[in-house]
């Protein structure tokens, strides 16, 4: 039977009801009796008569069955008394007060409804199919969305969604924020608006041409896993143990312990957390917070910004301790009224020398740098997936060069080459946000590798409309060797605005010199 309720409702008896088992009829006046009715599809109504704030001075019973007396105007309900455990052993008189309330009894059976199962329909349904388990949503009843067997998990998520006539993979495909396609029997889907690359999209990092997707894990094969919490539309079931809240949040199955909040983000990593819009997570134990940070390696902590070094850490774009290295140019973000402490920030990998040349079967490690053997106006920079157990992180180039062109080229899914222009059109950009200065102290060189260098390399600085506001061809001094900073502080500086450009304006000789170019200073908020 299913229990009905009633809002905020009350009456008084018309009659006596007598003690028990002969009082089974219970009597209202038809004004008041009307308010009790069971709701349609319901049984009973859950009723109190007496003083529900004295205790054993109340009686908790059931009203079933109505039925309307025309001579006495009265309603006349069937009634089941002494429910949970409020005996009565006097007659109720006239006029004793009867209400409508929530009792524990009545939750209960809620409870016990939904742990039985209670299908839905279109619109979706209520399902619970282990022990402490419970999916709500428009895809709760499909027989192929599977719960953890072995401990609780709630899905409150439509997570799969049907995707007939979602176009196929092409090369060079332009696709627009939000685009689902298919790869084979995956589904992926567009953070960016942009043009697919020659190559799909991999499962880390998942990134195609210029377009940065998520892997929408939906099929039959996928079950939500074992202590978990999944709430949103188009998620992929999380690992053992997480939680994921959200639309259009991909994670990795295998991925346990995540915490993943948001919209349009990906937590790849195991036991790490994303939150924020846009967010990315591959590191395992790593964090992603705020909108569009990334935190790419091992232990990174990225906030607001984008950190692809293991175990180090930022905060809008600022390295947090001094020498830690933010990546890729990310801006920096300074609050109203204050300003930044000295902070060093990093530029992308790059190669102010000769650079050398893609060799089929050679070990590549983070950073390094080729150009491609028909050469071109780009060089590549290596991006290698952080292997912990692996101390110098090196991968091996396959027998066949990939495929560079002016975007993200692939290789064997451990290498990913990100392009720069190469030899002296080389420019690297560092732009700040709106009303800020940055008072750059020092300029300078962080190698990595470096060959047999015989003269060193030049350069000017200024901003991208200005390239020798501060600096004008000057020699980048030396001694130039593996691990060594070449420095060049800034004695007089001055406030930049706008996007800071490192211009190259001659080339190291006799060999190849990688490593990063950094930029320190303080960074000040001035209006707004």
């Amino acid at each position: 039977m299913k229990v009905g309720f009633r809002n905020n409702t009350a009456g008084v008896l018309s009659q006596e009801l007598a003690v028990p088992p002969d009082g089974n009829v219970l009597h209202m006046s038809a004004e008041q009796g009307g308010h009790f009715l069971p709701p349609d599809g319901r049984d009973y109504v859950v009723a109190t008569l007496g003083d529900p704030q004295t205790p054993a001075a109340f009686e908790i019973v059931h009203l079933s069955a109505p039925q309307y007396l025309g001579g006495s105007d009265e309603y006349a309900f069937q009634v089941e008394r002494n429910q949970e455990a409020t005996a009565r052993f006097t007659p109720w008189p006239v006029g004793t007060p009867i209400q409508a309330l929530l009792t524990a009894g009545g939750l209960h059976a809620v409870q016990d409804g939904a742990g039985a199962g209670a299908g839905g329909g279109g619109e979706g349904g209520l399902v619970s199919d282990s022990l402490g388990s419970l999916r709500a949503g428009t895809a709760a009843t499909d027989p192929n969305l599977r719960l953890g067997t072995g401990g609780p998990h709630i899905a409150l998520v439509p997570t799969f969604r049907a995707l007939n006539g979602v176009r196929a993979f092409e090369p060079g495909m332009l696709v627009g924020n939000g685009t689902v396609f298919k790869v084979g029997d995956h589904y992926y889907k567009a953070l960016n608006q942009g043009i697919l690359g020659q190559s799909p999209p991999s499962s880390s990092p998942q990134m195609s041409g210029n377009v940065v997707c998520v892997q929408l894990r939906m099929g039959a094969q996928y079950k939500l896993q074992d202590r978990s919490i999944t709430i949103g539309t188009d998620i992929s079931p999380a690992g053992e143990g997480s939680v994921v809240i959200g639309s259009s949040v991909s994670t990795s199955e295998v991925a346990d312990g995540v915490v993943a909040i948001g919209r349009d983000l990906s937590c790849d990593g195991i036991s790490s957390v994303a939150i924020g819009e846009g967010t990315r997570c591959d590191g395992d134990y790593a964090i992603a917070l705020g909108g569009y940070a990334e935190a790419l390696a091992e232990g990174a902590i990225a906030i607001g910004t984008k950190v692809n070094v293991p175990y180090a850490w930022t905060i809008s774009g600022l390295p947090v301790p001094r020498d830690a290295w933010a990546s890729f140019g990310t801006p920096l973000s300074v609050w109203e009224g204050t300003a930044a402490p000295e902070a060093t920030v990093t530029l992308t990998h790059t190669d102010i020398g000769q650079a050398r040349t893609w060799q089929p079967e050679s070990q590549v490690r983070e950073g390094d740098v080729v150009v491609p053997t028909a050469g071109g106006p780009y060089a590549y920079a290596a991006k290698l997936l952080f292997v912990p157990q692996i101390s110098d992180n090196t991968a091996t180039t396959g027998q066949t060069e990939p495929v560079f062109q002016d975007y993200v080229a692939s290789e064997n899914s451990a290498i990913w080459w990100y392009p720069f222009f190469a030899g002296l059109a080389q420019k690297h950009v560092y732009e700040l946000h709106g009303h800020q200065l940055f008072y750059v102290t020092e300029i300078g060189f962080l190698c990595t590798e470096v060959g047999a260098v015989t003269t060193g390399a030049k350069l000017s600085f200024g901003t991208v409309d200005n390239p020798t506001a501060v600096l004008n061809d000057v020699d980048l001094p030396g001694p130039y060797g593996p691990n060594r900073m070449l420095r060049l502080p800034i004695p007089q500086p001055v406030g930049l605005t706008g996007a800071m450009a490192i211009t190259l304006t001659q080339l190291a000789a006799g060999g190849h010199c990688q490593g990063r170019f950094y930029l320190r200073g303080m960074a000040v908020r001035t209006r707004g």
